[in-house]
Parts: structure tokens; C-alpha cells; sequence
């Protein structure tokens, strides 16, 4: 489906709907969103909430 690392305090998403920087506050996604000031996001394949990352 898709895998993810963190560098630095720097979490990389890579899937097939898109790529995303979270701490950086920046989302490419056909289908999804990302809120940096909350540090909230939502995709076909996960979320983030305050720095914990789920995946379903």
C-alpha cells in the first residue's frame, strides 16, 4: 500500500494516491488533506494525530 520513515523529526509518506512531508505541512493526495497547524491529516491510507501516525 505504501510505507513511511522519519528523519530528523521529519515523517515521509509515500503511497499511491501521494507523497507527503508532514512536518513540513505539506500534502499531495488526490484523496486527502492535511491541517499543519493541527498536525491532523487524513487519507485513503492513514491519519496523523499530534505526531502518531495510524494506518488502516
Amino acid at each position: 500500500m505504501g510505507f513511511g520513515f522519519r528523519v530528523l523529526g521529519l515523517e515521509f509518506r509515500v503511497s499511491g494516491l501521494g507523497f507527503g512531508v508532514s512536518n513540513l505541512g505539506f500534502r499531495v493526495s488526490d484523496f486527502g488533506f492535511w491541517v499543519s497547524s493541527f498536525m491532523f491529516g487524513v487519507s485513503s491510507f492513514g491519519f496523523r494525530v499530534m505526531g502518531v501516525q495510524f494506518r488502516v
